[in-house]
């Protein structure tokens, strides 16, 4: 829509690249009855109205960041695309920037950046129970991006582990237990999950050690 359409639909706004207001003219049929809430038709209009949108953000908040100083205030979405957060780097501190998007944050910054946005988050769930030794939750994140990807931490992506008794340690004992018994499945017992359900010496490290004893 050109300037000349805006005009005559009563819009005007400012050219400057520091444009900071605009005019909007709503127009009524003459034969309009009764009596007119120009609130409620501007309130109608604005939310019909995108005069900026980024894709895949639906709804931004600007808040008082936790600390204040020099970072008093920072900018959280609802939705998330990484590319024009980044693309806004004038406004925007990209080297702060978090996302629980973990796919996301994978593409973005690699498979190191997914995997610490995993451990933040799974941190924030756990902290409500108490603290929780942070390489239990490491190893939960390392886990789910090993392989340079990211899969479900779930009884779902569980189904692939190769240890039966493995999978009875996760969840559904009794399930995973009675499927195994009627296909004949064996475990070689090469998890440590199942050798500690079975409670045996886990087969990890060297087994190599030296005793110090004082006389």
């Amino acid at each position: 829509m050109t300037d000349d359409d805006l005009a005559g639909r009563g819009v005007s706004y400012d050219h400057s690249p520091a444009g900071a207001w605009v005019d909007v003219g709503l127009t009524l049929p003459a034969a309009a009855a009764g009596r007119v809430q120009v609130a409620d038709l501007a309130a109608a209009a604005a939310r019909a109205v995108d005069v900026r949108a980024v894709p895949g953000v639906t709804r931004v908040f600007v808040e008082e960041a936790p600390g204040g100083g020099d970072d008093a205030w920072q900018v959280t979405t609802q939705g998330c695309n990484l590319d024009a957060a980044r693309a806004a780097g004038d406004l925007v501190d990209v080297a702060r920037i978090e996302s629980n998007h973990i796919w996301a944050m994978l593409q973005a910054y690699g498979v190191e950046a997914g995997r610490a946005a995993l451990v933040r988050d799974l941190n924030a769930v756990f902290a409500s129970y108490g603290k929780v030794d942070p390489r239990h939750l490491g190893l939960i994140a390392d886990y789910m991006t090993h392989n340079g990807g990211y899969r479900a931490f779930n009884r779902i992506s569980m189904e692939g582990a190769p240890s039966e008794f493995q999978k009875m340690s996760f969840e559904t004992t009794t399930a995973v237990l009675t499927t195994a018994a009627i296909n004949g499945t064996s475990d070689h017992m090469t998890s440590p999950s199942a050798s500690i359900v079975m409670g045996e010496v886990p087969l990890v490290g060297t087994g190599t050690f030296e005793l110090m004893q004082s006389f």
